[in-house]
Formats: structure tokens, sequence, C-alpha cells
């Protein structure tokens, strides 16, 4: 089953999700592609939509701005 499919919405990279997908499932999945739950930016065609960073640029803008906590990305809640 595939649980996540990265899309373009406007020009940022998104994440469709199915809903049935358990959460490690879809942190797994992402983890993968290189990606990252940054945010919940609702439904689209019956799937859950959720905009995500890019790991490597989020350690690169971490090492340039010191970033507090570089893993504290925002996650939906239920992730």
């Amino acid at each position: 089953m595939n649980s996540v499919t990265l899309i373009d919405v406007d020009g940022v990279t998104h994440a469709a999700v199915d809903p049935a997908a358990s959460a490690a499932e879809v942190e797994q999945a992402l983890r993968e592609m290189g990606f990252a739950a940054a945010m919940d930016a609702g439904t689209l065609d019956g799937q859950r939509l959720v905009e995500v960073v890019d790991i490597d640029e989020w350690r690169a803008y971490d090492r340039k701005f010191g970033l507090p906590d570089p893993h504290a990305l925002y996650r939906p809640p239920g992730w």
C-alpha cells in the first residue's frame, strides 16, 4: 500500500496521505523520501494533505541560523 504521494500545490511540496495510514507508516515513508511533516494543510480528493519540508534543507537552515531544536517540527495533531 502506498500511503504517501508527494504532490505540488502552488509551488509548495505537500504529501497526499491515505487517511487510513498510521502516523508511523506516514513518517517512515516521508523519511525515506527525504521529507518530514511540517503542518496539516487540510484534505484533497479524500486524502489528508500535509505540507512537508526537505530534511536536508532544514538541516542546512539550522546550521546557518542555529535553530534551538532542529527536530522540533510542528506535527499535525495525532501524529
